[in-house]
């Protein structure tokens, strides 16, 4: 199969952002980025069980959070309090309480790009944060990868390749560079859980890199030697194929 069909194969939930809890230590890097501040609003959309809520009421915080579930919201409650600001409803529709942060992640297309339209009404000075991936068609005004910031206004990216090298921070990507960000966005989904760490790098990496190829903005001109033998790792004994990508 190829790389999109196995994605295909992950529950969804997990692709959409649902049921996902960050590590405490990575949702602690995650505010200090955004420099959250005492006396701020921080809001979740897709809280969850309202575990990010509760680490930021840690910095003096105030803090409210959006979900569709009606289980996590009860569960975000009970962890809060009764009289925790936690709303059920879609994110696409439902009106964003005023915030100074808002904690956004989720790979959904469907709810990723309505969403900067969204943010585009929001008061200005408002910190967005996302994880792995920008906002669609936005330039990020800081970046600690896997973690991104933008900042309303926000500011539109003229295309693509513009939008991938403010992420990276680099004018073309590299298979090393690659690999160093895969490698930070595994450690910060699951620093304790090294058994998978090699195989999850691998296919984040050979990820970015394709991905950059197909925009034009690798560093190598051909496919390096060390992306032909882990495409081979991956397609000969995890059956996933990016052979798919090349031209």
């Amino acid at each position: 199969m190829n790389v999109e069909q196995y994605i295909d194969t992950l529950p969804k939930k997990i692709m959409s952002g649902d049921d996902v809890s960050l590590p405490d230590k990575t949702v602690h890097r995650m505010l200090d980025f955004a420099r959250l501040r005492s006396n701020e609003t921080f809001c979740h959309l897709g809280c969850g069980s309202g575990y990010a809520l509760d680490i930021a009421r840690q910095y003096g915080a105030k803090v409210c959070g959006v979900d569709i579930s009606e289980s996590r919201v009860r569960e975000a409650r009970r962890t809060l309090g009764d009289d925790a600001d936690v709303r059920l409803g879609d994110i696409r529709q439902c009106d964003i309480p005023s915030s100074d942060v808002i904690l956004f992640w989720f790979a959904d297309p469907r709810v990723t790009h309505v969403m900067p339209e969204r943010f585009s009404r929001l008061n200005d000075n408002v910190r967005i944060i996302t994880v792995w991936g920008p906002l669609p068609g936005c330039l990020p005004d800081s970046v600690q990868f896997p973690f991104i910031l933008n900042v309303t206004p926000l500011q539109s990216a003229p295309d693509m390749q513009s939008q991938i090298r403010a992420v990276f921070g680099v004018s073309c990507i590299s298979y090393a560079t690659a690999w160093e960000y895969a490698e930070r966005y595994t450690k910060a989904l699951q620093p304790e859980n090294i058994q998978n760490d090699r195989f999850l790098t691998i296919l984040q990496a050979l990820t970015i890199w394709y991905s950059a190829r197909s925009l034009g903005v690798t560093c190598e001109d051909g496919i390096p030697e060390v992306v032909s033998t882990y495409t081979a790792i991956m397609r000969n004994f995890f059956g996933i194929d990016f052979g798919h990508h090349n031209p």
